[in-house]
């Protein structure tokens, strides 16, 4: 998906950079700049629904897998809200200016 910021207005909250799924040292992933908040936290809804479903249909078998899933997801979703929030923060500091 393409990012475009020539549509927004110009008082749009937008998220801020955040990394998530670091390992040794190095960001994996990230939440790019510039993304209108609602669209963040749309797709973080979509994926708490998606761990919801993976909790309540866990079987032991597999746990294991299961577990790891939810653990990506769960950090992609922090970041998503993470930066949705600070990106909140900003735009209520200009506001405040």
């Amino acid at each position: 998906m393409e990012n475009s910021t020539a549509s927004l207005p110009t008082n749009a909250v937008l998220t801020v950079n955040k990394t998530c799924l670091k390992t040794d040292g190095h960001a994996l992933l990230c939440v790019r700049a510039g993304v209108p908040v609602e669209l963040a936290m749309e797709q973080a809804a979509t994926l708490l629904g998606c761990m919801e479903q993976l909790i309540m249909s866990r079987e032991p078998r597999g746990k294991e897998l299961q577990t790891a899933a939810l653990q990506y997801l769960n950090d992609i979703t922090r970041a998503l809200v993470s930066s949705s929030f600070d990106g909140l923060c900003a735009y209520e500091k200009t506001l405040a200016a």
